[in-house]
Protein backbone atom coordinates (compact mmCIF):
# COMPACT_ATOMS: atom_id res chain seq x y z
CA UNK A 1 0.00 0.00 0.00
CA UNK A 2 2.29 2.86 -1.27
CA UNK A 3 0.22 5.39 -0.86
CA UNK A 4 -0.33 5.26 2.95
CA UNK A 5 -0.24 9.08 3.91
CA UNK A 6 -0.46 10.69 7.04
CA UNK A 7 -3.81 10.38 9.66
CA UNK A 8 -6.45 13.25 8.80
CA UNK A 9 -6.58 15.66 11.06
CA UNK A 10 -9.77 15.95 12.80
CA UNK A 11 -11.90 19.96 13.11
CA UNK A 12 -14.03 19.64 15.97
CA UNK A 13 -15.88 22.04 18.37
CA UNK A 14 -14.75 20.83 21.54
CA UNK A 15 -16.18 23.22 23.58
CA UNK A 16 -19.87 21.88 22.83
CA UNK A 17 -18.86 18.29 24.09
CA UNK A 18 -19.02 17.49 28.48
CA UNK A 19 -15.48 16.37 30.38
CA UNK A 20 -16.09 12.97 29.97
CA UNK A 21 -17.46 13.21 25.84
CA UNK A 22 -14.32 15.25 25.27
CA UNK A 23 -12.14 12.51 27.47
CA UNK A 24 -13.73 9.49 24.92
CA UNK A 25 -13.39 11.91 21.97
CA UNK A 26 -9.47 11.98 22.32
CA UNK A 27 -8.88 8.50 23.43
CA UNK A 28 -10.75 7.03 20.27
CA UNK A 29 -8.74 9.44 18.22
CA UNK A 30 -5.25 7.98 19.80
CA UNK A 31 -6.83 4.47 19.22
CA UNK A 32 -7.53 5.55 15.30
CA UNK A 33 -3.99 7.32 14.94
CA UNK A 34 -4.99 10.64 14.19
CA UNK A 35 -2.32 13.10 14.27
CA UNK A 36 -3.68 16.49 14.89
CA UNK A 37 -7.00 17.99 16.63
CA UNK A 38 -8.01 21.74 15.27
CA UNK A 39 -10.13 23.48 18.12
CA UNK A 40 -12.11 26.79 17.34
CA UNK A 41 -11.31 29.17 19.69
CA UNK A 42 -14.20 29.88 21.77
CA UNK A 43 -16.01 33.17 20.71
CA UNK A 44 -17.89 36.05 23.11
CA UNK A 45 -15.67 36.02 25.59
CA UNK A 46 -14.82 39.41 27.80
CA UNK A 47 -11.87 40.44 29.23
CA UNK A 48 -13.35 40.80 32.69
CA UNK A 49 -15.19 37.63 33.44
CA UNK A 50 -15.61 34.38 35.39
CA UNK A 51 -15.74 32.83 31.87
CA UNK A 52 -12.36 33.74 30.70
CA UNK A 53 -10.66 32.06 33.91
CA UNK A 54 -12.77 29.12 32.88
CA UNK A 55 -11.84 29.19 29.19
CA UNK A 56 -7.87 29.81 29.96
CA UNK A 57 -8.07 26.76 32.16
CA UNK A 58 -10.28 24.40 29.81
CA UNK A 59 -7.75 25.24 27.10
CA UNK A 60 -4.69 24.17 29.04
CA UNK A 61 -6.29 21.02 30.52
CA UNK A 62 -7.14 19.78 26.46
CA UNK A 63 -3.29 20.95 25.29
CA UNK A 64 -2.42 18.32 28.37
CA UNK A 65 -5.00 16.40 27.01
CA UNK A 66 -3.56 16.01 23.61
CA UNK A 67 0.06 16.05 24.31
CA UNK A 68 -0.64 13.04 26.64
CA UNK A 69 -2.50 11.16 23.23
CA UNK A 70 0.50 12.27 21.40
CA UNK A 71 -2.29 14.61 18.96
CA UNK A 72 -1.04 17.83 17.85
CA UNK A 73 -3.45 20.27 18.67
CA UNK A 74 -4.49 23.73 16.36
CA UNK A 75 -6.61 26.75 17.80
CA UNK A 76 -8.73 27.74 14.90
CA UNK A 77 -9.55 31.54 14.91
CA UNK A 78 -12.79 32.68 13.42
CA UNK A 79 -12.63 36.40 11.99
CA UNK A 80 -15.56 38.45 10.32
CA UNK A 81 -13.58 40.23 7.57
CA UNK A 82 -16.01 43.14 7.48
CA UNK A 83 -15.20 43.74 10.88
CA UNK A 84 -11.40 45.02 12.16
CA UNK A 85 -10.33 43.65 15.55
CA UNK A 86 -10.14 46.41 18.22
CA UNK A 87 -7.23 46.59 20.65
CA UNK A 88 -9.54 45.15 23.69
CA UNK A 89 -10.03 41.88 21.11
CA UNK A 90 -6.37 41.82 20.47
CA UNK A 91 -5.60 41.97 23.38
CA UNK A 92 -7.74 39.34 24.74
CA UNK A 93 -6.83 37.19 21.74
CA UNK A 94 -3.22 37.04 22.95
CA UNK A 95 -4.17 36.31 26.60
CA UNK A 96 -6.02 33.02 24.81
CA UNK A 97 -3.27 32.23 22.53
CA UNK A 98 -0.68 32.66 24.79
CA UNK A 99 -2.20 29.08 26.54
CA UNK A 100 -1.00 27.49 23.07
CA UNK A 101 2.75 28.37 23.17
CA UNK A 102 4.75 26.17 21.41
CA UNK A 103 1.95 24.95 19.13
CA UNK A 104 3.12 25.08 15.17
CA UNK A 105 0.45 26.27 13.53
CA UNK A 106 -2.38 29.03 14.10
CA UNK A 107 -5.54 28.60 11.68
CA UNK A 108 -7.41 31.40 10.72
CA UNK A 109 -10.96 31.15 9.39
CA UNK A 110 -12.85 33.93 7.55
CA UNK A 111 -17.13 33.98 8.32
CA UNK A 112 -19.05 33.58 5.22
CA UNK A 113 -16.07 34.29 2.78
CA UNK A 114 -17.48 32.44 0.05
CA UNK A 115 -20.65 34.58 -0.01
CA UNK A 116 -18.82 37.57 -0.19
CA UNK A 117 -17.92 39.32 -3.48
CA UNK A 118 -14.21 39.35 -4.93
CA UNK A 119 -13.17 42.83 -5.13
CA UNK A 120 -10.19 45.23 -3.97
CA UNK A 121 -11.82 46.50 -1.30
CA UNK A 122 -12.62 42.62 0.58
CA UNK A 123 -8.88 42.06 -0.59
CA UNK A 124 -7.23 44.71 1.32
CA UNK A 125 -9.67 43.96 4.07
CA UNK A 126 -8.45 40.55 4.41
CA UNK A 127 -5.29 41.52 4.01
CA UNK A 128 -5.03 43.42 7.15
CA UNK A 129 -6.37 41.27 8.67
CA UNK A 130 -4.34 38.38 8.31
CA UNK A 131 -1.65 40.93 9.07
CA UNK A 132 -3.23 41.49 12.39
CA UNK A 133 -3.13 38.07 12.93
CA UNK A 134 0.36 37.53 12.11
CA UNK A 135 1.14 40.28 14.55
CA UNK A 136 -1.42 38.53 16.99
CA UNK A 137 0.55 35.00 16.62
CA UNK A 138 4.01 36.97 17.24
CA UNK A 139 2.97 38.56 20.25
CA UNK A 140 1.48 35.38 21.77
CA UNK A 141 4.93 33.61 21.00
CA UNK A 142 3.84 31.25 18.90
CA UNK A 143 5.88 32.91 16.22
CA UNK A 144 9.18 32.28 18.54
CA UNK A 145 8.98 28.86 17.59
CA UNK A 146 8.36 29.10 13.62
CA UNK A 147 4.74 28.87 13.77
CA UNK A 148 2.83 29.23 10.66
CA UNK A 149 -0.86 31.09 10.10
CA UNK A 150 -2.58 28.89 8.25
CA UNK A 151 -5.36 30.91 6.38
CA UNK A 152 -8.55 29.17 4.78
CA UNK A 153 -10.22 30.09 1.80
CA UNK A 154 -13.17 28.80 -0.01
CA UNK A 155 -11.82 26.99 -3.22
CA UNK A 156 -13.94 29.78 -4.80
CA UNK A 157 -11.57 32.20 -4.25
CA UNK A 158 -8.52 31.60 -6.02
CA UNK A 159 -8.47 35.56 -5.98
CA UNK A 160 -7.21 35.55 -2.39
CA UNK A 161 -4.02 33.53 -2.93
CA UNK A 162 -2.29 36.32 -4.37
CA UNK A 163 -2.82 38.30 -1.69
CA UNK A 164 -0.86 35.67 0.67
CA UNK A 165 1.85 35.41 -1.88
CA UNK A 166 2.98 38.91 -1.72
CA UNK A 167 2.48 38.65 2.54
CA UNK A 168 4.68 35.02 2.92
CA UNK A 169 7.58 37.16 1.86
CA UNK A 170 7.76 38.81 4.51
CA UNK A 171 11.32 38.51 6.50
CA UNK A 172 9.64 38.53 9.93
CA UNK A 173 6.93 36.95 11.64
CA UNK A 174 5.17 33.44 11.38
CA UNK A 175 4.89 31.93 7.57
CA UNK A 176 2.13 31.69 5.45
CA UNK A 177 0.15 28.63 4.50
CA UNK A 178 -3.15 28.28 2.89
CA UNK A 179 -6.04 25.97 3.68
CA UNK A 180 -8.74 25.21 0.89
CA UNK A 181 -12.12 24.39 1.62
CA UNK A 182 -13.73 21.84 0.64
CA UNK A 183 -17.57 20.05 0.56
CA UNK A 184 -17.65 16.06 0.14
CA UNK A 185 -20.79 15.90 -1.35
CA UNK A 186 -20.30 19.20 -4.15
CA UNK A 187 -18.52 20.08 -7.06
CA UNK A 188 -15.05 21.99 -5.99
CA UNK A 189 -11.95 23.86 -7.36
CA UNK A 190 -8.82 22.13 -5.78
CA UNK A 191 -6.89 21.97 -8.47
CA UNK A 192 -7.13 26.16 -9.54
CA UNK A 193 -6.43 26.95 -6.01
CA UNK A 194 -3.81 24.34 -5.56
CA UNK A 195 -2.04 25.82 -8.31
CA UNK A 196 -2.49 29.39 -7.20
CA UNK A 197 -0.50 28.40 -3.96
CA UNK A 198 1.94 26.39 -5.68
CA UNK A 199 2.60 29.19 -8.24
CA UNK A 200 3.23 31.51 -5.04
CA UNK A 201 5.03 28.76 -3.26
CA UNK A 202 2.35 28.67 -0.21
CA UNK A 203 2.52 25.27 0.91
CA UNK A 204 -1.54 24.42 1.12
CA UNK A 205 -3.64 21.90 2.22
CA UNK A 206 -7.54 20.54 1.93
CA UNK A 207 -10.05 20.91 4.57
CA UNK A 208 -13.61 19.21 4.19
CA UNK A 209 -16.21 21.14 5.71
CA UNK A 210 -19.30 19.49 6.91
CA UNK A 211 -22.01 20.06 4.30
CA UNK A 212 -25.05 18.38 6.30
CA UNK A 213 -28.25 19.85 6.76
CA UNK A 214 -27.31 19.85 10.78
CA UNK A 215 -29.46 16.50 11.47
CA UNK A 216 -27.43 13.75 12.25
CA UNK A 217 -27.13 11.17 9.55
CA UNK A 218 -28.59 8.15 11.74
CA UNK A 219 -31.84 10.62 12.06
CA UNK A 220 -32.24 11.42 8.41
CA UNK A 221 -29.58 10.04 5.89
CA UNK A 222 -29.43 12.23 3.04
CA UNK A 223 -26.47 10.38 1.91
CA UNK A 224 -25.50 6.47 2.04
CA UNK A 225 -22.82 5.97 3.96
CA UNK A 226 -21.25 4.03 0.66
CA UNK A 227 -21.93 7.18 -1.47
CA UNK A 228 -20.17 9.84 1.74
CA UNK A 229 -17.32 7.70 1.49
CA UNK A 230 -17.00 7.14 -1.91
CA UNK A 231 -17.28 10.92 -2.17
CA UNK A 232 -14.57 11.21 0.60
CA UNK A 233 -12.33 9.12 -0.75
CA UNK A 234 -12.53 11.02 -4.32
CA UNK A 235 -12.07 14.23 -2.77
CA UNK A 236 -8.79 13.04 -0.74
CA UNK A 237 -7.40 11.38 -4.52
CA UNK A 238 -8.59 15.13 -5.90
CA UNK A 239 -6.31 16.82 -3.63
CA UNK A 240 -3.76 14.27 -3.66
CA UNK A 241 -3.10 14.43 -7.50
CA UNK A 242 -3.71 18.41 -7.43
CA UNK A 243 -0.63 19.04 -4.77
CA UNK A 244 -2.70 19.33 -1.84
CA UNK A 245 -1.06 18.29 1.32
CA UNK A 246 -2.77 16.87 4.61
CA UNK A 247 -5.74 17.07 5.03
CA UNK A 248 -8.63 18.00 7.90
CA UNK A 249 -12.35 16.97 8.24
CA UNK A 250 -14.66 18.50 10.10
CA UNK A 251 -17.02 16.51 12.00
CA UNK A 252 -19.64 17.56 13.08
CA UNK A 253 -21.03 18.09 16.71
CA UNK A 254 -25.14 17.48 17.33
CA UNK A 255 -26.60 18.63 20.41
CA UNK A 256 -30.01 18.04 22.05
CA UNK A 257 -32.27 16.91 20.73
CA UNK A 258 -29.83 14.65 18.98
CA UNK A 259 -27.22 14.25 20.83
CA UNK A 260 -29.70 12.81 24.20
CA UNK A 261 -30.19 14.06 27.56
CA UNK A 262 -26.84 12.22 29.14
CA UNK A 263 -25.36 15.26 27.44
CA UNK A 264 -27.18 17.44 29.11
CA UNK A 265 -25.25 19.11 32.13
CA UNK A 266 -27.74 18.81 35.10
CA UNK A 267 -30.31 16.65 33.65
CA UNK A 268 -33.57 16.79 31.80
CA UNK A 269 -34.40 20.15 32.55
CA UNK A 270 -31.28 21.88 31.87
CA UNK A 271 -30.34 24.11 28.80
CA UNK A 272 -28.50 22.08 26.08
CA UNK A 273 -25.07 23.60 26.60
CA UNK A 274 -23.78 20.52 25.35
CA UNK A 275 -23.22 17.52 22.34
CA UNK A 276 -22.01 14.51 21.06
CA UNK A 277 -19.53 13.86 17.97
CA UNK A 278 -20.46 12.37 15.03
CA UNK A 279 -18.71 9.31 15.09
CA UNK A 280 -19.57 8.13 11.45
CA UNK A 281 -17.75 11.19 9.65
CA UNK A 282 -14.61 10.65 12.11
CA UNK A 283 -14.43 6.83 11.34
CA UNK A 284 -14.74 7.11 7.63
CA UNK A 285 -11.62 10.36 7.78
CA UNK A 286 -9.84 8.02 9.61
CA UNK A 287 -9.76 4.54 8.19
CA UNK A 288 -10.29 6.11 4.58
CA UNK A 289 -8.12 9.41 5.19
CA UNK A 290 -4.62 7.06 5.66
CA UNK A 291 -5.10 4.27 2.84
CA UNK A 292 -7.94 6.15 0.32
CA UNK A 293 -6.83 4.48 -2.69
CA UNK A 294 -7.15 0.64 -1.29
CA UNK A 295 -10.16 1.80 -0.05
CA UNK A 296 -12.21 2.28 -3.31
CA UNK A 297 -12.50 -1.47 -4.72
CA UNK A 298 -14.76 -2.54 -1.42
CA UNK A 299 -16.34 0.81 -2.05
CA UNK A 300 -17.80 0.48 -5.52
CA UNK A 301 -18.85 -2.85 -4.80
CA UNK A 302 -17.58 -5.62 -7.21
CA UNK A 303 -18.97 -8.85 -7.42
CA UNK A 304 -16.99 -10.60 -5.21
CA UNK A 305 -17.08 -7.62 -2.35
CA UNK A 306 -20.74 -8.16 -2.62
CA UNK A 307 -20.78 -11.60 -1.75
CA UNK A 308 -19.29 -10.82 2.04
CA UNK A 309 -21.92 -7.74 3.22
CA UNK A 310 -23.13 -9.82 5.61
CA UNK A 311 -19.39 -9.58 6.98
CA UNK A 312 -19.10 -6.77 6.25
CA UNK A 313 -22.73 -5.96 8.43
CA UNK A 314 -21.09 -7.17 11.22
CA UNK A 315 -17.76 -4.94 10.79
CA UNK A 316 -19.64 -1.92 10.59
CA UNK A 317 -22.12 -2.61 13.33
CA UNK A 318 -19.11 -3.70 15.55
CA UNK A 319 -17.04 -0.77 14.94
CA UNK A 320 -19.45 1.50 13.84
CA UNK A 321 -22.56 1.48 15.88
CA UNK A 322 -20.59 -0.09 19.00
CA UNK A 323 -22.93 -3.42 18.90
CA UNK A 324 -19.90 -5.69 20.10
CA UNK A 325 -18.88 -7.02 22.89
CA UNK A 326 -16.93 -10.18 23.62
CA UNK A 327 -20.32 -12.00 25.14
CA UNK A 328 -22.23 -11.18 21.61
CA UNK A 329 -23.18 -13.79 19.78
CA UNK A 330 -24.04 -14.00 15.99
CA UNK A 331 -27.99 -13.53 16.30
CA UNK A 332 -28.01 -11.05 18.73
CA UNK A 333 -25.89 -8.82 16.46
CA UNK A 334 -27.73 -9.90 13.53
CA UNK A 335 -30.54 -6.94 13.71
CA UNK A 336 -27.93 -4.39 13.91
CA UNK A 337 -25.73 -5.69 11.15
CA UNK A 338 -28.39 -5.70 9.13
CA UNK A 339 -29.16 -1.79 10.21
CA UNK A 340 -25.97 -1.07 9.34
CA UNK A 341 -25.83 -2.22 6.04
CA UNK A 342 -28.90 -0.42 5.43
CA UNK A 343 -27.00 2.54 6.25
CA UNK A 344 -24.26 1.87 4.38
CA UNK A 345 -26.66 0.61 0.97
CA UNK A 346 -29.40 2.84 1.95
CA UNK A 347 -30.59 5.17 -1.24
CA UNK A 348 -30.49 8.81 -0.68
CA UNK A 349 -33.66 10.71 0.66
CA UNK A 350 -33.94 14.06 0.68
CA UNK A 351 -36.69 15.62 3.38
CA UNK A 352 -39.73 17.22 2.14
CA UNK A 353 -39.51 21.28 2.48
CA UNK A 354 -40.33 21.63 6.96
CA UNK A 355 -40.16 18.70 7.80
CA UNK A 356 -36.91 19.02 9.23
CA UNK A 357 -38.31 21.96 10.99
CA UNK A 358 -41.21 20.08 12.30
CA UNK A 359 -39.54 17.38 13.68
CA UNK A 360 -36.77 19.25 15.49
CA UNK A 361 -39.42 21.45 17.03
CA UNK A 362 -41.26 17.95 18.13
CA UNK A 363 -38.75 16.83 19.39
CA UNK A 364 -38.08 19.99 21.41
CA UNK A 365 -41.72 19.74 23.07
CA UNK A 366 -43.55 21.83 20.26
CA UNK A 367 -46.32 20.13 18.71
CA UNK A 368 -47.03 20.80 14.55
CA UNK A 369 -49.77 23.14 13.63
Amino acid sequence: LEDAGPAPAILLDAWRLPPSALEALLEQLRQWRCQGLYVPLPEGLHTESQQLATTLRRLFELRLACKARELEITPVLTVDASESLDTDRLELLAEVLAQFQGTRTLAVRFRDLGRSRSNSASCRSIRAHIEEVQGLAFAAGLGHSGAVVEVWLPSSRVDLIAELGSLSKQPHGPRLAVAVEAESMRPNRLRRSAAAAAAHGIPARLVVLDGSSGVPPFVWPEHSVRERAVALVDLFDEAQNSGLRGVVVEVPVHRLPWCGLEAAPNGRDSAPLHGDWCRLTAFLAAGLGRRYRAARRPLVGEDDVKADRPALGTLLAAHLLQAWSPSSSSQGIAPVAELALWLWDGPAMMPPPGLLQALVGLLEGRLPW
